[in-house]
């Protein structure tokens, strides 16, 4: 659906939520994007997230972000999937097709963990997601007190990206990542050497 969106040139208009996949694919593949009064664009991750990473790489079946392990039918499923790197790679030539830095989507997640966040539209156009109009506070610490007092939502933080997210992102893509003993993954520090 985003690249239909992203090719026909179409205006996304948010009125309520616009949570996940519409946040990861519609939302940002948008010609013109608007977040009306009370809506909110709630990201989560995606398929290149660190837990899943750290399953893909490492083996890891407890998620680093909550501890929490995955059900057995999740890990057998995973397990059998075979098309996963072709996800993976698929979702990055999206993001790149529309300009936009797949960060987005787990920028929330690591390095900290913060569960389902939002971004300011400031934020947002770090990413390549531009020219959104939201209403004034959008995406500020406030915004996410008065949305989670006035919904039932499930904790959405208002995530303020720093120049040390961004960098943490930058090294880990030019260094990689290594698994460590409990099957997490932590950017490689040491500088790989050349056989004699």
């Amino acid at each position: 659906m985003g690249k239909l969106v992203h090719q026909h040139r179409l205006a996304v208009v948010v009125d309520q939520y616009c949570y996940s996949s519409c946040a990861n694919y519609v939302f940002t593949a948008g010609a013109r994007r608007t977040i009306a009064e009370g809506a909110v664009v709630v990201w989560h991750g995606n398929s290149s997230q660190k837990n899943l990473r750290e399953f893909d790489q490492c083996g890891r079946t407890v998620s680093s972000f909550d501890n929490i392990p995955m059900p057995p039918e999740e890990v057998a499923a995973r397990r059998a999937d075979t098309g996963r790197a072709r996800a993976q790679v698929a979702d990055l030539e999206f993001f790149r097709d529309i300009g936009v830095d797949d960060y987005i989507a787990r920028v929330g997640q690591e390095p900290r963990f913060f569960g389902d966040f939002t971004l300011s539209v400031v934020d947002m156009a770090r990413f390549g997601v531009t020219g959104v109009e939201a209403p004034p506070g959008y995406g500020s610490a406030e915004f996410c007190r008065e949305i989670n007092h006035e919904r039932p939502y499930p904790n959405l933080y208002c995530v303020a990206v720093t120049d040390q997210m961004l960098a943490y992102e930058r090294t880990r893509r030019v260094k990689g990542e290594i698994c460590q003993s409990d099957g997490t993954l932590r950017i490689r520090t040491e500088t790989a050497t050349a056989p004699i």
